[in-house]
């Protein structure tokens, strides 16, 4: 037999091993008679990342391995086992099918046939489950699937306690309607997804706990009355029920709306007026769910007229107001929530009770337990009094019964505890302390709720923290939002996310207010109904600034900031000529100056997002109208003038008609003056009273809800004229307003020719958005100030300098997004010939050009699709990193390639590659100054408001432009180095002098933008005036990867001669070729002067080679092994 033949045998029988999957294993072949049979297969598990199949061997045989094969979609994956239990790594898709073969093996030799079974891998249970529409008879569900694939989603669903009744529908979008329920019941529902009958994991959603909204009573009827109570009956509706909840009103005092709940259906109202009409509703509770409909009653019930002698009349007090703010007795109305009387005309202090409602406490407030652990809630009632009768209900989301409880309830005088044990799924829910105080009149129902979450081990959960307020966050399940007490002091509830991420979102304050400012609310409504004297005022103001102080160690939230400014805003409405005076306007200004204070700007901006109702430009808004009220009685001789750290308030009277004013915060040390000048005119009769106000912090902390005006904002300056001109009304000239520029400039790292913008805040929606408005303003470059024709808050925006022709702006971004386009499709092309022509081209410079391919691939794809996405921040912050890293990997692979380049035409002998630390540079160095940059500017300000990339602000841009200019540096050195080295070789000093400077200027022409010296015309282009350096900048840079692709692919030497080394091979088989091609083709890289240098250095050396001649030859056999591109 011929070598040919022989070898073309071999060739076959390697592929159809090759193609059975057996990847080149020698397999003794015998006889069909004796090869062992196949096995027999079971699918004995399903997760839904592996299965696995138990293996039995055939009868009355031996076998010392098996050989598995499963595929999903034609895509085989191969296994062997020599047990009979097989699990397939933990690879497979969820909720997919497979196929396996399995085949018998005895001493090496394969059975003809494979056993083959289908096997299913478990589903993913569904993402989220949501209660889209809760009706009488009716659940609407809406469901995420889960990751991957599925057949179905199921719903699995019986009433409460009967799961002997359970129901199921499925269905393959993703709502479901669950109908055919009954009203005001709780049902055990379970959400889970399906793949030929194997369902998904037990999660969070299965067991929920989900109630229909109750039925409306049949009917109400007035079944009897007496001079203080009426007696009701109350059908009830179809379904379940846990109370009704009765809403009545006298029909003389429609205001006076009170509503009362009971758990029977014989009610008594008690504590009624004698001789009145009452207009009673009812409306069905079950569940924390209450019916649609309110059913009224028959016919309105009156109550009997009470006899006279009965009651002893006392001597009223004509008229007389009664002063909340005072005490009666022993008891101080501002010391707790009351119960009282409030009578039109009032009787004397011994006819009126003042009795303080009890509280209920419940501890613990939210607490997360493992399935099958326990809990203790302790229900404590205080400010109790002993002649009254109480009891204690327990309810567990919504049902009174014990057994559902978990636990049995011990009770004494003023305390529950409810031992809660062997806790499961099924015990997740609120757990309510209700009790229920029983006196002479009436009854009062208080309530106290505990949230428990029964956690299994396998759930997401948020951590276990305390934040800066010493508020302590439990473990809790995410996709939940988690409501805890205020801590102590303050009053109201706080919220909080658990993310999806396991991460906490931020602390929701917005509801959260000290005692102190609610209780200066309550005094200022107070005034404005007449109930307290104005002299209060002064009290209110002390209590406000003293809270508000930098003194105070508990920094203020968001609710307290809201507070506040709603507290101020309703005292300008209630004083009054009579108590304008300079100490009412300083504290006044002091409890600004405190609110706006830099440690509170985070929290106005939280104030923002969290209140519908209350921003920080209302204080803008209340300061004008206090200089209004306080300038009305100001005489010529004794302005106002109140200087404070972050507000500065001048309130004058002039005789003449020019206001001019100076202002300058009390810790300004700079000789800078912000001035505002206006004059009237002669249309003005003189005796004019304005109020200037300088704001040194409120313009950073306003919101912009305009995308038109950007910029850094400067102080603000504001100035209102008293029975005079709005900011609407036109002046009879231009008020001129004077910022210090230079100071807004240094603060935000401005340098060079930059954009200012005058603007004024807009508070009319009628004129336009709220927020920054230029309408009638302009900047003045010869004053250096601003010029408005309309008085209000003014500011300039200060922004760097923008291409201002509409027409290079448009041409730049056709430029960027063909360039980028053209870059992204060269590089992924150089990728895929790399990749057909590894075998031939692989050396360390290819593996750094496919690096760089990639990091420009990913970068300018990022750039394309991600820069404008300003509108989600946290996608926006993302974007900007990403475009951060893969733009400082461009680079770094860069100076990795620069480095490989010198050594290639400066280092002599072979040395050792250093292949990974080139790879450390160009992937590690921009990932460890990304991540420092994130976590210094982790709390915000990390990318610009127009773009996602970096901002100038505190100087982030240069944790780009710092490393870029460095790497540019260096690689403009090694430009010079290579250059040297091949303007010095034989080959190129055997040229004539012009035949230097072209090879020269080729080889900078390649170097440039290889080495993104390129660069350096972005440098040039930040002035508007050098708008050619823009154009360079945005051409050369958006072309990168098409420069990559010409010079590393194109005109590369070594991948053209791997195409011709390609081509001959499968041209003819039978031949190889030992030389190598010359080719005459023009050499336009710096590869190919440097490969044509090494070839001429060769021919023209002597048999005794020089030092130098010594040098190339090797450098030229060192080229041969590696080549360069």
């Amino acid at each position: 037999m011929s070598e040919r033949k022989l070898r073309s045998e071999v060739t076959v029988v390697l592929c159809v091993i090759y193609l059975l999957g057996c990847n080149g294993e020698n397999y003794v072949t015998k006889d069909m008679a004796h090869l062992p049979d196949p096995p027999e297969v079971e699918i004995i598990g399903q997760t839904t990342n592996t299965i696995t199949i138990n293996i039995t061997a055939p009868p009355l045989q031996t076998i010392t391995k098996y050989q598995v094969r499963y595929c999903k979609f034609s895509y085989f994956i191969k296994g062997s086992s020599s047990s009979t239990i097989y699990t397939t790594p933990s690879n497979i898709v969820p909720g997919s099918a497979y196929r396996f073969y399995v085949a018998s093996f005895v001493d090496g030799v394969k059975s003809a046939n494979e056993t083959n079974v289908t096997a299913y891998s478990v589903p993913f249970p569904p993402t989220r489950v949501k209660v889209v529409n809760q009706r009488t008879t009716e659940i609407s569900l809406s469901v995420r699937p889960g990751a991957w694939n599925y057949e179905y989603f199921c719903v699995e669903f019986f009433k409460i306690p009967y799961p002997e009744l359970m129901k199921n529908k499925c269905g393959k979008n993703g709502s479901m309607s669950l109908t055919g329920l009954l009203p005001g019941t709780l049902y055990n529902v379970s959400v889970f997804m399906r793949t030929h009958l194997l369902r998904s994991s037990k999660l969070r959603f299965d067991g929920m706990k989900i109630a229909t909204v109750p039925s409306s009573p049949l009917n109400v009827k007035i079944s009897g009355c007496t001079s203080s109570s009426i007696n009701l009956t109350v059908t009830p509706g179809t379904g379940s029920y846990d109370g009704f909840k009765v809403t009545y009103f006298n029909t003389r005092d429609h205001e006076n709306i009170a509503q009362m709940t009971y758990i029977t259906t014989d009610i008594s109202i008690a504590a009624l007026d004698p001789g009145s009409e009452y207009n009673v509703s009812v409306i069905t509770i079950a569940n924390d769910l209450q019916s649609t409909e309110s059913v009224y009653a028959d016919h309105l019930a009156v109550t009997h007229k009470r006899s006279r002698s009965a009651i002893e009349e006392t001597t009223p007090v004509n008229e007389a107001l009664l002063d909340t703010s005072t005490s009666i007795g022993n008891v101080d109305i501002q010391d707790g929530p009351l119960r009282a009387c409030y009578l039109k005309t009032c009787f004397n202090t011994s006819a009126i009770h003042i009795h303080r409602l009890p509280e209920v406490r419940i501890n613990p407030v939210v607490l997360s337990v493992e399935d099958g652990g326990k809990v203790t809630l302790t229900c404590t009632i205080t400010r109790y009094e002993d002649e009254n009768d109480i009891e204690f209900i327990w309810t567990f989301n919504g049902f009174t019964n014990e057994s559902t409880l978990s636990g049995v309830p011990v009770t004494t005088n003023e305390t529950s505890v409810l031992q809660l044990v062997d806790l499961t799924l099924h015990n997740s829910g609120n757990y309510v302390c209700s009790v229920m105080v029983y006196n002479i009149k009436d009854t009062i129902s208080l309530t106290s709720t505990s949230t428990i979450y029964v956690l299994s081990k396998d759930v997401k959960t948020c951590p276990n923290i305390t934040d800066e307020r010493g508020l302590e966050w439990p473990l809790t399940p995410v996709g939940t939002q988690l409501t805890l007490p205020c801590p102590n002091t303050f009053t109201g509830n706080v919220t909080r996310d658990c993310m999806q991420d396991g991460l906490w979102g931020k602390v929701n304050y917005i509801n959260c207010v000290r005692t102190q400012i609610n209780n200066a609310l309550e005094q200022v409504i107070g005034i404005k109904d007449g109930l307290i004297h104005a002299d209060e005022i002064h009290n209110v103001l002390q209590s406000i600034a003293e809270v508000t102080s930098a003194t105070n160690e508990t920094r203020l939230t968001s609710g307290d900031l809201s507070k506040t400014s709603l507290v101020l805003s309703e005292l300008v409405d209630v004083i009054d000529d009579s108590q304008t005076s300079p100490n009412l306007t300083k504290n006044f200004v002091d409890i600004v100056d405190n609110m706006l204070s830099p440690v509170n700007r985070d929290t106005w901006i939280d104030v923002t997002k969290q209140s519908t109702s209350t921003d920080v430009s209302d204080i803008m808004d209340t300061v004008e109208k206090l200089g209004n009220i306080v300038g009305k009685n100001l005489s010529v001789a004794s302005p106002i003038v109140v200087e404070r750290s972050n507000i500065v308030v001048e309130i004058k009277r002039i005789q003449d008609n020019d206001i001019h004013s100076n202002l300058n915060t009390s810790t300004n040390d700079s000789y800078f003056q912000n001035q505002i000048a206006l004059n009237l005119g002669s249309g003005t009769t003189g005796d004019v009273t304005y109020t200037a106000v300088l704001y040194s912090t409120i313009g950073k902390i306003l919101p912009n809800n305009t995308n038109v005006l950007t910029g850094y904002p400067s102080e603000v300056l504001g100035l209102s004229i008293v029975h005079g001109y709005s900011s609407s009304r036109h002046l009879p000239s231009n008020i001129s307003l004077t910022f210090d520029i230079e100071k807004l400039r240094s603060e935000n790292n401005l340098t060079g020719n930059v954009n200012i913008k005058c603007v004024f805040w807009n508070f009319n929606k009628a004129a336009g958005p709220i927020g920054w408005s230029d309408i009638g303003c302009s900047w003045s470059s010869q004053r250096n100030a601003c010029l408005c024709n309309h008085l209000t808050n003014f500011a300039v925006l200060m922004s760097p300098i923008q291409i201002s022709n509409e027409i290079d702006i448009a041409r730049l971004r056709i430029i960027t997004l063909a360039g980028c386009s053209l870059s992204i499709l060269s590089t992924a092309i150089t990728m895929v010939v790399y990749a057909l022509l590894w075998r031939y081209i692989k050396n360390d410079r290819s593996v750094l050009v496919l690096n760089m391919c990639v990091a420009v691939t990913a970068g300018y794809a990022l750039f394309l699709g991600g820069l404008d996405r300003t509108d989600d921040n946290v996608l926006c912050t993302v974007v900007a990193a990403l475009l951060h890293f893969f733009f400082l990997a461009i680079f770094c692979l860069m100076l990795a390639d620069g480095i490989q380049l010198l050594r290639r035409t400066t280092v002599v002998m072979n040395v050792k590659s250093i292949l990974k630390w080139l790879l450390l540079i160009g992937w590690g160095l921009p990932a460890i100054i990304v991540g420092i940059t994130i976590g210094i500017k982790h709390d915000g300000g990390y990318h610009s408001k127009t773009y996602c990339w970096l901002t100038l602000t505190d100087g982030v841009l240069y944790s780009f432009v710092g490393p870029v200019l460095v790497i540019i540096l260096v690689n403009v050195a090694v430009m010079i180095l290579v250059l040297k080295a091949l303007l010095t070789s034989q080959f190129i000093m055997t040229k004539s002098q012009k035949q230097k400077v072209v090879s020269a200027v080729r080889s900078v022409c390649v170097l440039l933008p290889v080495l993104g010296i390129t660069w350096f015309f972005g440098i040039l282009s930040i002035n508007d005036d050098l708008i050619v350096f823009q154009y360079l900048f945005a051409a050369t840079n958006s072309l990168q990867g098409f420069f990559i692709f010409l010079f590393h692919c194109v005109l590369s030497v070594p991948v053209r001669r791997a195409i011709e080394q390609k081509y001959r091979k499968s041209v003819s088989k039978s031949y190889q070729s030992q030389g190598t091609l010359t080719t005459r083709s023009s050499r336009n890289s710096t590869d190919n002067i440097i490969d044509e240098s090494r070839q001429r250095g060769k021919k023209t050396s002597s048999p005794q080679p020089s030092q130098h001649t010594t040098k190339f030859l090797h450098l030229n056999q060192q080229y041969t092994i590696n080549s360069p591109l």
